[in-house]
């Protein structure tokens, strides 16, 4: 398997769309502007008065970010990246959001009810729609 770098994806042509994200807390991230002409989306400090956390894209125009607060133990703030409006993206109204319980116990049960469960059935007809598609 080949793994493509910036290089030889910058190198592509087509209408292809590059994000990159991450923490770039020691590196200098210039070269992916000036060198791939990529552009930093996120505007507002994400680590004390800096912007740490960066999302860089060459179609800026399809995507909006906002900076929040985290639900998670950390000095960083997270960057939400979507293609929502700001205005809806960045909203402070609450919404609800269902969180699954991922401790070792109920993986180990899920696994279980999953080994038991007869497939039969699932099976049946997966095979009869790929047969009807062709693939």
């Amino acid at each position: 398997m080949h793994c493509l770098d910036l290089d030889d994806i910058a190198s592509q042509s087509g209408d292809f769309v590059i994000l990159v994200a991450g923490d770039f807390n020691q590196l200098d991230t210039v070269f992916l502007e000036s060198d791939y002409g990529l552009i930093q989306l996120a505007s507002t400090a994400t680590h004390k008065d800096n912007i740490l956390d960066k999302v860089f894209t060459n179609w800026p125009d399809l995507y909006n970010t906002c900076v929040l607060k985290t639900l998670i133990k950390t000095k960083h703030a997270a960057v939400l990246v979507s293609n929502d409006p700001p205005a809806r993206l960045c909203s402070t109204k609450r919404r609800t959001a269902e969180l699954w319980d991922l401790r070792q116990h109920n993986i180990d049960r899920l696994h279980f009810a999953i080994g038991c469960f007869d497939w039969h059935y699932v099976l049946t007809v997966t095979m009869c729609v790929t047969c009807m598609t062709g693939f």
